[in-house]
């Protein structure tokens, strides 16, 4: 299975539906996957090229979203944005309007591929 085969099936296992209407909104390319397991055990941060709208005022790190990859979800979302990472794909992120995993870095809520 090829990486856009993997990202669109994903996507078929439950990432969507979103709705983005209160939540940060960035659409690009992931530029940046990191991962730091001694301070931030299971959270994934993300970096996405691009502009984005509807950040909450906690989001100082911009273009940065977060998540929890222990949880099914969040496995789900890590699969997709790894595949989209190695395709080059355009993605949008959308956040959860809050930064609860990190204080700096919106949580993101969903994936969508554009």
């Amino acid at each position: 299975m090829n990486a856009r085969s993997l990202f669109l099936a994903v996507f078929l296992l439950g990432v969507l539906p979103l709705n983005s209407a209160l939540g940060g909104n960035t659409t690009g390319t992931i530029t940046e996957i990191y991962i730091n397991a001694t301070d931030y055990p299971n959270i994934v941060f993300v970096q996405v090229s691009g502009s984005n709208t509807q950040l909450p005022s906690c989001s100082v790190n911009g273009n940065v979203y977060v998540f929890d990859s222990s949880t099914n979800s969040g496995k789900q979302m890590y699969a997709a944005i790894l595949a989209a990472k190695h395709a080059g794909a355009t993605i949008r992120l959308i956040g959860q309007d809050v930064c609860t995993i990190h204080p700096n870095s919106e949580s993101l809520k969903g994936i969508s591929q554009t």
